[in-house]
């Protein structure tokens, strides 16, 4: 490079790669990158062969934590190996079958303490639970309940709408009021239904390409209810601002973070004595109570954005959570129908069950 550019275009090109990856995104691969440097200090690795890391080299780093850490731990590591190569236009060897198959002898063999727990659901007991108790006059307790409906019903997860600091919301990333949102009314011969479609500018997934978050009114906690009154209350604030804000006591408007709207959640829920849950828990909470009204699997997936495969994996692990720990909180034979529609989503898309059962 330096050989065809100079160094101002090098320097250009350096931060424009860096702003390919988000700040937090920087900060979780520079741990990997931090034992990937001690593991070859330890081996009396040489810079030269850091990178281009061999397929050795990257095995060997692989094995040294397979006992001691998680899976996901050591897949984070490595995506900061790789995008340290990619940084340096290096070739990357992470990819071969040699690694892949270490790889997966590393999950293996990882301690089950290394393991964090799937998240506790919030169920429609506590989200009922929040409604009774928000105050209608308050612009917080109103965006509090709004986020919350939203977050449930479209199986969000909780970053994707809250904000993580008051001094972090940036439009790039947390949904504002330009963002583009649709109400909708639909009806039959038997009742009517209001949706609405919101764009969210920034998913762990999509990207800087967002995605659009689809919710039904429901007859209980409709989200589209909520949304409508927390507009109207918030009529006035800036339309550069969090969709999510409210006005504090002294007039300004805030961002909600999801500290604050936590906090707001557990305030309620502490007080009657319902199980704590954590931010994921919506996205749970609110793909479960979708499939227990009757909803089919696949439609479930398309609204909270799950590819097939990674449903099925995603359910099999919520169904052992749910069946254990909420069995007061859920219909057992509505839990069997799910079940038995899960086997049937399973063999349409021609998914050996081994597949499922083995992951």
């Amino acid at each position: 490079m330096k050989e065809e550019l100079s160094l101002d275009s090098i320097r250009k090109i350096n931060s424009t790669l860096l702003a390919s990856l988000a700040e937090a995104t920087r900060t979780s691969y520079g741990a990997g990158l931090l034992r990937f440097s001690e593991y070859c200090d330890r081996e009396e690795i040489s810079e030269l062969r850091r990178m281009p890391a061999s397929s050795f080299l990257l095995s060997g780093f692989i094995a040294e934590f397979s006992s001691t850490v998680s899976g996901s731990t050591i897949h984070c590591w490595m995506s900061g190996i790789r995008a340290w190569h990619i940084l340096n236009n290096a070739p990357w060897h992470g990819g071969d079958e040699f690694v892949s198959q270490v790889k997966k002898g590393a999950i293996k063999l990882s301690p089950p303490s290394s393991k964090r727990p799937l998240r506790n659901p919030v169920t429609l007991e506590h989200m009922i639970a929040l409604q009774r108790s928000i105050n209608l006059l308050s612009s917080l307790d109103v965006a509090v309940w709004a986020l919350a409906c939203v977050a449930f019903w479209g199986c969000c997860r909780l970053g994707e709408l809250a904000v993580k600091s008051e001094v972090s919301f940036d439009p790039a990333y947390n949904v504002d009021r330009n963002a583009r949102m649709t109400f909708t009314s639909s009806s039959s011969s038997r009742s009517s239904q209001e949706s609405v479609s919101l764009h969210i500018p920034w998913t762990k997934t999509t990207r800087e390409q967002g995605a659009e978050v689809n919710v039904t009114g429901h007859a209980k906690c409709s989200p589209v209810d909520a949304l409508k009154a927390h507009l109207e209350l918030s009529a006035d604030a800036p339309k550069s601002s969090h969709l999510f804000s409210y006005r504090d006591q002294s007039g300004r408007w805030r961002p909600l973070t999801k500290a604050r709207f936590l906090d707001r959640c557990h305030l309620v829920w502490n007080s009657l004595g319902l199980l704590k849950i954590h931010g994921h828990s919506f996205r749970i909470g609110g793909a479960t109570e979708l499939l227990l009204g009757g909803i089919p699997p696949h439609v479930v997936a398309s609204i909270g954005r799950w590819k097939s495969m990674a449903f099925l994996l995603y359910w099999r692990k919520v169904s052992e959570v749910v069946s254990n720990t909420f069995s007061s909180s859920y219909d057992p034979d509505r839990f069997q129908s799910i079940e038995k529609a899960f086997e049937d989503f399973r063999s349409r898309l021609k998914i050996p069950a081994s597949a499922v059962s083995s992951s």
